[in-house]
């Protein structure tokens, strides 16, 4: 039963992870605020490296928000996984300063509406026919399984 309460959720989750995208966008464009993917030079990369910010990279990759912008530089909040007591994990916002020179590309992340409509009806579409095959179906089963034998009885005499 409870699998049934799920089960909506879960779809529209699913349908939902496929609506956004990244669409290139040039650096001078970026405001405060944004969702951005970013790729760093070789140089940026080692800067980066030496400081603090090592964890934050992936690859040549940083993804966050842009928290402010400067004549010169960026300062990118880049989310931060942290375990607490080995229990459980909390998430912190980590800011990073980039020099726009260090910046390669930048990709700002997009709402895709003709790929959430494609979603949302490959779902229905899906949906449609479960129902449609559970009802046709009705519920019968194909056949019986035996009930398990009772457990056999067992006299232990007390006295002899």
């Amino acid at each position: 039963m409870r699998a049934k309460h799920f089960a909506v959720p879960l779809a529209v989750a699913v349908a939902s992870s496929g609506c956004y995208r990244y669409a290139e966008i040039p650096v001078s464009d970026l405001t405060e605020g944004m969702s951005v993917r970013l790729q760093v030079s070789g140089v940026g990369v080692d800067r980066i490296r030496n400081s603090a910010g090592a964890n934050l990279l992936d690859g040549f990759g940083v993804s966050g928000t842009v928290a402010s912008l400067g004549g010169d530089t960026l300062l990118v909040s880049v989310p931060r996984t942290i375990m607490e007591a080995n229990v459980r994990q909390r998430t912190t916002m980590q800011d990073l300063m980039l020099f726009r020179t260090e910046v390669r590309e930048a990709r700002r992340r997009q709402f895709d509406r003709k790929r959430t409509t494609w979603s949302i009806v490959a779902l229905t579409a899906v949906v449609a026919a479960s129902v449609s095959f559970a009802l046709q179906r009705g519920g019968r089963s194909q056949g019986t399984t035996q009930p398990p034998p009772p457990p056999p009885e067992i006299r232990i005499p007390l006295f002899r």
